[in-house]
């Protein structure tokens, strides 16, 4: 288990949908808790890359990347596009959108 002080104030973060790229990235870094040791981490990024593109997913399913405001505003000052490949993830989490009844 990792652990670190995180270096950002709460008014610092921002929740983005992750870029394509980004998505994979996060696939990678969850390697080792969802699909070691009994996937290669190709088969584990080819699994992923399915799931994501059912029917169910495709249209339902998203993953968020948390990012610092700070370094964000820096790049676009920068003018380095896409900015947000960029961008240092701190932490990620996926959703898929559904119907609910209240």
């Amino acid at each position: 288990v990792m652990s670190f002080k995180c270096q950002h104030d709460f008014d610092d973060l921002i929740l983005l949908e992750a870029t394509p790229e980004q998505a994979i990235i996060t696939n990678e870094n969850s390697y080792l808790e969802w699909g070691h040791p009994q996937l290669t981490l190709e088969q584990y990024l080819e699994r992923e890359k399915l799931l994501a593109n059912l029917e169910f997913t495709g249209a339902n399913f998203k993953v968020w990347v948390l990012v610092s405001r700070k370094e964000q505003q820096e790049l676009q000052g920068k003018g380095d596009t896409p900015v947000n490949n960029k961008l240092t993830i701190l932490s990620a989490c996926e959703s898929f959108k559904r119907k609910a009844l209240i």
